[in-house]
């Protein structure tokens, strides 16, 4: 049944592509082979209280989620209805959420301790549950991806070198994007193969979160190789002959409190880097 009056969307998530699985976890003496199904229905937006009910691709609401088996599969790249319906149960506090790193803070707070459903982003679940060899060999499938959503181009094999204090550039290529990536690639997927430790460190960093911090120090040394940013002899970093800071750490406090001073700063550094 749908609904003809319209209520507040799920928040758009990032990056939920790949196969997902709605697991339902029977309870009591109810095995799987007693399981009737159990109904998802609209549920209130934590921040303002707005309901949230699924929706269909024509942006219509719908009433409930019937989940009519023990085991569902989505594919969001292949069914519109399965994106929708993804988004929709990751915000949802009746279901947990397994292996997706991108749970909006405030929803992740009105998950249900005794919730029956678990959503389980099977291309990204945690690593640590497979032994050393398989955990390394994925970890280079993925930075040997050279497309589609997982693939990690020039720009984030740069972050990730930068971050692990390697070369994150080779001066004979850096005209062509094409070969210095495999070589730098090449010098990332060495550093793994080395150890797990090594392999886990690179792991890390591929996480949201820390590859933004990645970014950002690696931004800073750029500008500290391009003279953008200058040291003199007590230590102290100067941008054009401003003290900002002695050291990455003031850099980001100053940036934090002087908005602009940053974006003065990247497009100076962007300026150079065309």
């Amino acid at each position: 049944m749908e609904l003809t009056k319209t209520k507040e969307k799920s928040k758009r998530l990032k990056d939920i592509s790949g196969k997902w699985k709605l697991e339902y976890h029977p309870t009591g003496t109810m095995g799987a082979e007693n399981f009737g199904g159990y109904t998802l229905h609209e549920f209130l937006n934590p921040k303002n209280h707005k309901t949230i009910y699924r929706r269909n691709p024509n942006g219509q609401a719908i009433s409930y989620y019937m989940v009519a088996k023990i085991l569902t599969i989505f594919r969001p790249d292949e069914n519109p209805q399965d994106k929708l319906d993804v988004e929709w149960l990751i915000h949802h506090p009746e279901v947990k959420v397994q292996g997706y790193k991108n749970v909006p803070i405030e929803y992740a707070k009105a998950k249900q301790d005794s919730a029956k459903l678990t959503l389980i982003a099977l291309d990204y679940q945690e690593l640590d549950d497979i032994d050393e060899a398989d955990y390394i060999d994925k970890l280079i499938g993925r930075i040997s991806q050279t497309s589609g959503v997982h693939a990690i181009g020039l720009s984030k094999i740069r972050y990730i070198l930068s971050e692990l204090n390697r070369t994150y550039r080779d001066e004979r290529y850096v005209t062509d994007a094409v070969v210095e990536k495999k070589l730098l690639a090449t010098q990332l997927k060495t550093f793994v193969r080395k150890s797990m430790d090594n392999a886990k460190a690179v792991n890390k960093i591929l996480l949201d979160d820390n590859m933004e911090s990645a970014r950002v120090n690696y931004e800073i040394k750029e500008m500290i190789r391009l003279n953008i940013i200058t040291t003199n002899t007590n230590g102290m970093f100067k941008y054009d002959g401003l003290p900002i800071g002695t050291s990455v750490a003031g850099i980001l406090n100053m940036w934090e409190n002087e908005p602009t001073l940053r974006t003065d700063m990247l497009k100076e550094l962007g300026s150079y880097q065309k």
